[in-house]
Parts: C-alpha cells; sequence; structure tokens
C-alpha cells in the first residue's frame, strides 16, 4: 500500500505503545507486567477496589514503578528549587543565633554553615541527578533528619529555656519535610521517628527528670509529628487518585483515537484489497501534485488492469476472481516504495500508481516489473478451470506540475497509455507518446 496506509498503520501503533504501554497487565488485577495495555474497565476496578481501601496507598508493582517514574522529575526540580531556599533560610537563622546565646554562635556557624549546608547542597544535587527514585527521597529523608539534628545540635546545652525554644525548629523541620517538600509518606514517616526519638533524647539528657517542661516538649512534638503524617498521607492520597484518574481519561482519548483509525480505514481503503480507495488516490494525487509544484519535480501515474478479467470470473466464479484481485493488491505493495509512492483500486480489476518524483523512464521500470512479477508468480496456479492465466496491462505517464492546472489531464494521459498497451495485444507497458504531458496552461 501506499505512504497513506503507512501512516495509517504507523499511527496506530504508536497509540498502541504510546499510552497503553505504559500501565500493562498480566492475568488478574494487581497484577501488572510489560506486555498487554491495561483497559479502561481494569483502571475502573483498581479505584473502586482503592475506594473500598481507603488507607491503601501503594499500588501494583508495575503500575507503582510507572507513576513514581512519571512524577519524579518533576518533583526532583521542585526539590531542588525548594531545597536550596530551604537552605538560605536555615543559614539566616544564624542571625537570631547571634542574639540569642552569642556564647554559642561559633558553635552554631559551624553546624549551620559548616556542616550541614554543604551536606545538604551535596544531597539536593543527588535527588537532581539521580533516576532512580528511591535514591532520591533517600537523599530527601537523609536531608531533613540532618536539619532537625543539626538543631538539636546547636541548642544543646545553652539552658533549659533555650533548649525549648530551639525544639521549635524542630517543628519547621517536620513540616517541611512532610508538606512543603511532600517527601513520600513511607520516608516521611521514618524520617519523623528518628526525629521524634532523637528530640526525646534530648529532652531526657537537657531537662530535668521531674521537669513539666519535659512532657509538655514530648506531646507537642509528638503531636505535631502525628498530624504532619495524617497531612503528608492525604496530599499522597489525592496526588495518587488524581494520577489515577488522569491515565484513565489518556486511555478514554486513546479508545476515541482508536476508533478514529477505524472510521479512516473505512472511508480511505478498499475494502477488499486493502490498498488505497479512490478517496483517497485523489487525496494523495492532489497532495503530491502541490508538492511537485513547490519542489519543481515530476510525478508519474500507472494505470494498472487485468487482462480477460471478465473471462476469468465467468469461468472461475466472482469469489476466486476477488481472490486475484488481492494478491494482485499484494504484488502493487510488495513492488512500491511504501513510504513514498501510493497503489489505489481505481474501480473493479483496475489500478492506480501514484510515483511522486519519478521519471518516465524510472515509472516505465517499475510497471514493467510488476507485470513480470504477475506472470512469474502465477496468480491462477490453483484456478479451478485449466488454462487460466492472468495478466496485467498497464499505462505510464509523466507530468511536470505547474499552479495553474490539476492533475486529471496525467491521469487522462496514463488511461490514454493504458488503452494502448491494452491494444497492442495486452501484458505489456506503455508509456504515453507526449512524454512529459502537457498542461492546459501550455497548450
Amino acid at each position: 500500500m501506499g505512504s497513506d496506509s503507512v501512516l495509517v498503520n504507523s499511527t496506530k501503533e504508536l497509540f498502541r505503545e504510546g499510552v497503553s504501554h505504559q500501565y500493562t497487565h498480566r492475568g488478574p488485577i494487581g497484577k501488572f507486567a510489560r506486555g498487554a495495555p491495561i483497559q479502561r474497565q481494569q483502571l475502573d476496578e483498581i479505584l473502586s477496589i482503592r475506594a473500598k481501601k481507603p488507607f491503601q496507598l501503594a499500588f501494583p508493582r508495575e503500575l507503582e514503578d510507572r507513576f513514581r517514574q512519571r512524577t519524579s522529575r518533576k518533583k526532583a526540580f521542585e526539590k531542588l528549587c525548594l531545597n536550596f531556599g530551604a537552605i538560605i533560610l536555615f543559614d539566616l537563622f544564624l542571625f537570631s543565633d547571634a542574639r540569642s546565646y552569642p556564647q554559642f554562635f561559633w558553635r552554631a556557624v559551624l553546624i549551620r554553615a559548616g556542616l550541614f549546608t554543604p551536606t545538604a547542597v551535596l544531597l539536593t544535587l543527588v535527588i537532581w541527578r539521580s533516576r532512580t527514585v528511591w535514591v532520591q527521597e533517600f537523599s530527601q529523608a537523609c536531608g531533613v533528619v540532618l536539619a532537625g539534628l543539626s538543631v538539636i545540635g546547636i541548642v544543646a546545652g545553652v539552658g533549659e529555656t533555650y533548649s525549648i525554644v530551639g525544639l521549635c525548629g524542630i517543628f519547621l523541620v517536620v513540616i517541611y519535610g512532610a508538606l512543603v517538600v511532600r517527601m513520600d509518606f513511607r520516608s516521611t514517616f521514618f524520617a519523623i521517628l528518628f526525629l521524634a526519638l532523637a528530640n526525646a533524647i534530648f529532652l531526657h539528657v537537657a531537662l530535668a527528670a521531674d521537669s513539666p517542661a519535659r512532657l509538655a516538649c514530648t506531646a507537642l512534638v509528638g503531636g505535631c509529628s502525628i498530624l504532619t503524617l495524617q497531612a503528608n498521607y492525604r496530599l499522597e492520597q489525592m496526588e495518587r487518585t488524581t494520577y489515577l484518574l488522569l491515565l484513565r481519561e489518556e486511555l478514554r482519548t486513546h479508545e476515541l483515537s482508536r476508533a478514529n483509525l477505524h472510521l479512516m480505514d473505512l472511508t480511505q481503503v478498499d475494502e477488499l484489497t486493502g490498498l488505497a480507495n479512490r478517496r483517497r488516490l485523489d487525496q494523495f494525487l492532489d497532495q503530491a501534485w502541490n508538492d511537485a509544484v513547490e519542489n519543481g519535480s515530476v510525478i508519474s501515474v500507472i494505470m494498472a488492469d487485468m487482462d480477460h478479467f471478465k473471462r476469468l470470473n465467468d469461468r472461475a466464479g466472482h469469489f476466486y476472481g476477488d481472490q486475484i484481485l488481492q494478491r494482485f493488491a499484494v504484488v502493487l505493495r510488495d513492488g512500491i516504495r511504501l513510504e513514498d509512492d501510493l497503489a489505489a483500486r481505481f474501480g473493479g480489476e483496475e489500478f492506480a500508481i501514484v510515483l511522486p518524483g519519478r521519471n518516465e523512464a524510472a515509472a516505465f521500470g517499475i510497471a514493467e516489473r510488476l507485470r513480470q512479477e504477475v506472470v512469474s508468480r502465477d496468480l491462477a496456479h490453483d484456478a479451478p478451470s485449466e488454462g487460466l492465466q492472468v495478466t496485467v496491462s498497464m499505462g505510464v505517464a509523466t507530468a511536470r506540475p505547474t499552479k495553474e492546472d490539476d492533475p486529471s489531464p496525467l491521469m487522462e494521459s496514463a488511461d490514454s497509455a493504458l488503452y494502448q498497451a491494452k491494444s497492442s495485444g495486452r501484458n505489456c507497458v506503455r508509456v504515453h507518446s507526449g512524454r512529459l504531458v502537457e498542461t492546459r496552461s501550455s497548450v
């Protein structure tokens, strides 16, 4: 078939591989693997299951991998910007340190600027450069934990009042990791758990055993951690649900596109032979004509007609005649450049081949090769009646298109050359005697 058929088939393949191949399944819901495209009904079932199990976050394994890969690059850029801003803000607290506990100021400088800042910058660059999701999450969690431990290190030993006030920095770190940079729930859980334990140990050392402040601080950090975890969980749940809904819309669009491609097949492809139909032939020829006008190139047309086809139908039957047409269509598909040329069923047992950019000699060579191929393949080798042989007659015409004319004279000249081939005894190729077809504007 011609380039339009290749376009249709290629588009179908792109739709199969573009959206659907990213979300695949095998067997029952929950067992996903590359291979067969996931259907929208199955995606609806996943959404239904998640509605019944609201506390379940993770998707089936393969779908989970797709989700993380799809969102990781966008998150990596967001984290790059947010983390650098957070690092600057963290260091700006040095002004507060200088006023609150000047005797420990240089320790704060060492921890904030000397330890935390370079390490946090390194972890942020790892997040940005890495393509592995778990590396990104682990690096972010390490940065959050490091910030919390830095706060504890700065306020350690500066007095009970400042120790309690300084622990407010833990709240900021927890809120940043869970709600601002939005680590996944698992990373957030372990980071907060680690910081809560570190805070409890610090309070045990820094405050007196019977100090009411110890219980108050522990309860405050614990409550903040629980509420922050809950908010983080809700955000991730909403993000995942949104992802599934968007995926369902993509699959709906995919289904609609497939339906449109099927309609294109019905309106532009001949049902019997699979070649382009007359409508598509006219469209392709008009486009090729306009392209030739812009490029200053020539265009050739071959008209082909099966010899004594009515006699074959009468002796072997119309069903066998249809098989012969299908076999001849295969010869045409094999004998032209699918990416550039077009083979179409013109009507009945007559076919047309459009060859953009091919001169008269090239077109004649293609026609003669196709004619010989029909003979060598013996398309009627299994005919129910003896003595039947299929041959084809062909006419070739070439034109140099102009803006003032249309392809009609070219088609008429090719048809005239075909008539000459029929008159010359059939099973031959004839070229229009006028070489390059004269356009009406030049008459």
